[in-house]
């Protein structure tokens, strides 16, 4: 069946609609639905000033997201006001031993990305990382249709 709207939502002229549905010469919308600029319908359950929305989350609360360049799931924890999350494998890590050096990532040792307890965790520069996870990858990349080895040699050439 052609689809008989345009992309801006409104009915392509020259189709042809049922009757029942169309208003009438002269014919104009119940007063009930037709809203007056300033017409407040529901003051009782209007959101006021100062208000906190339904869905606001205190400091300390723990969401669970899944990354959309890894699929992997990860724990992020609210560390401020307004909207301020941190991974909480960052921060286990940094109660345990200090802030994270620059250029280190956070892995995780038995490859489970919600287990942040301090044994699993492990501070690794990214290349060390990615060596870790290298067979891994060369696998995604082979499930994908990827040559891995071509890439190899390609990185060697240059």
């Amino acid at each position: 069946m052609a689809n008989t709207r345009t992309e801006a939502g409104r009915f392509m002229s020259g189709k042809s609609y049922s009757p029942a549905t169309q208003f009438k010469p002269g014919q104009h919308p119940a007063p009930a639905t037709e809203i007056q600029p300033g017409q407040r319908l529901s003051p009782a359950t209007e959101f006021k000033p100062g208000m906190d929305a339904h869905n606001r989350l205190p400091v300390g609360a723990v969401r669970v997201r899944r990354e959309t360049h890894t699929g992997l799931d990860r724990a992020w924890v609210k560390t401020a006001e307004p909207n301020v999350w941190r991974k909480r494998a960052v921060l286990v890590w940094e109660v345990e031993h200090g802030p994270v050096a620059r250029g280190l990532v956070i892995h995780h040792r038995d490859r489970d990305s919600l287990n942040d307890a301090p044994a699993n965790l492990q501070a690794l520069t990214r290349k060390e990382h990615a060596d870790e996870h290298r067979c891994e990858l060369e696998a995604a990349r082979a499930r994908n249709g990827a040559n891995f080895a071509h890439e190899r040699e390609i990185a060697r050439a240059a």
